[in-house]
């Protein structure tokens, strides 16, 4: 609540002023120096500075009233100020008063027991309860509050949207990690943890510095496949790109594992065989799991060479088209899955530098993985999540488990 006006309460601590009641009771008794002009002075001053600091406007009128006889500027003064702290209180009241009503206004719109009609009835009532205060008290805006019930309704229509909106993004998320081979319980446990580090300004950090530095890497990337294989050429790359050594590394092993993979194609042609399952050929085409390669199956079992032929020109014409190997990506979201799993993941026993920086480098290569196929920084980023269930089984764990699986089996086929 506002104190009383501070230009009055610096006129009453003001000498002038102090002066002006002396000579007031000088003018009251007659005798400035008698006692009882004196006390009659003192005990104005103390009901004016007992009135003023009160912020009660009956006291402080009161007092104006006591004074007006002998000050009646003062007087005129102490009235104005107790009728606008009265004004001052009873607005104050009254926005408390919409306040409340605005809250059961909300309340009634979010009541799902409610049929519309009840809440339209509940809501007209209290509108007319809203307009009566705005009616009633001056200095409001009574065509703001005749509006009340439809501001409720807007802002409880936008929350529950916002709210739909965040359930179908959270189950978008879900089926997107689901999609990874994720189960429900790990993709939505994966889920929760990628919204908690969305909603850091961390992320908003590491995603703009991404969207720059994948312009160099891609350039990096470029020019690596142009010296890659050439007489110095990785001392030219690395004069130009002194930082991204791992980039033109990753072009060079991806030129190795090429030439092989065509050596051995042109070789199995001229010996007439086809060693490669569906699987295989999806793998070395960079294609879909679900992809058909039924046709090109048939082939290969009809004529072996044919096929090795039309693999290796596939291949060949594979390799030309891809922009970025995934490894050559890596580093670019090598320090953004280091801070990742630094914050967000606590794994019991999971604390040495070595076991954070090795399962960096994983997630890291998963996001490459999904950047240079198509996906966004965000949906790169998101690969960071897939690793929320638990490090990978051990060789031991994964004996252990399988001994238990498969006494499982026989247990089960004996019980049959």
């Amino acid at each position: 609540m506002a104190r009383f006006g501070q230009s009055f309460v610096n006129q009453l601590t003001n000498p002038s002023y102090g002066q002006g009641l002396f000579e007031l009771g000088g003018a009251i008794g007659g005798a400035p120096a008698a006692a009882a002009e004196r006390k009659a002075r003192q005990g104005m001053l103390e009901q004016l500075q007992t009135a003023i600091s009160s912020n009660d406007p009956d006291v402080i009128e009161n007092a104006a009233t006591s004074i007006i006889k002998t000050d009646p500027k003062a007087a005129l003064e102490l009235s104005s100020q107790a009728k606008a702290l009265r004004l001052e209180q009873r607005q104050q009241n009254a926005q408390s008063g919409l306040g409340y009503l605005q809250n059961q206004m909300t309340s009634v719109l979010k009541d799902e027991s409610l049929s519309p009609a009840d809440k339209q009835e509940k809501l007209t009532a209290l509108q007319q309860s809203a307009n009566a205060i705005g009616g009633a008290v001056p200095g409001l805006d009574p065509m703001s509050i005749s509006q009340m019930s439809m501001q409720a309704e807007d802002a409880v229509f936008r929350q529950t949207e916002a709210r739909k909106a965040s359930e179908r993004a959270d189950k978008g998320l879900q089926i997107r990690l689901k999609q990874l081979g994720l189960s429900e319980e790990a993709s939505q446990r994966a889920a929760e943890q990628h919204r908690e580090f969305m909603d850091t300004s961390d992320y908003r950090a590491t995603k703009r510095k991404l969207e720059l530095d994948s312009a160099q890497y891609a350039s990096a990337t470029q020019l690596a496949r142009g010296l890659a294989g050439t007489e110095e050429g990785k001392e030219k790359f690395l004069q130009t790109h002194p930082d991204k050594e791992g980039v033109f590394t990753a072009i060079e092993k991806e030129n190795e594992a090429k030439d092989l993979q065509l050596e051995k194609l042109r070789k199995d042609a001229e010996d007439g065989k086809f060693s490669y399952k569906e699987e295989d050929v999806r793998e070395m085409l960079g294609l879909d799991k679900d992809a058909d390669v039924s046709t090109f199956m048939k082939l290969a079992k009809h004529d072996p060479k044919t096929a090795n032929t039309v693999l290796s020109k596939t291949l060949a014409s594979s390799y030309a088209s891809r922009t970025v190997p995934s490894a050559a990506m890596a580093g670019l979201f090598q320090e953004a899955a280091l801070g990742y799993v630094q914050n967000n993941i606590d794994f019991p026993g999971f604390d040495t530098d070595e076991e954070q920086e090795a399962m960096a480098a994983k997630l890291a290569l998963k996001a490459a993985d999904a950047f240079v196929n198509g996906a966004s920084i965000d949906e790169a980023m998101l690969m960071f999540a897939t690793e929320s269930g638990g490090k990978e089984e051990t060789p031991e764990e994964k004996l252990a488990r399988e001994f238990k699986e498969q006494a499982q089996a026989f247990l089960d086929n004996a019980i049959d």
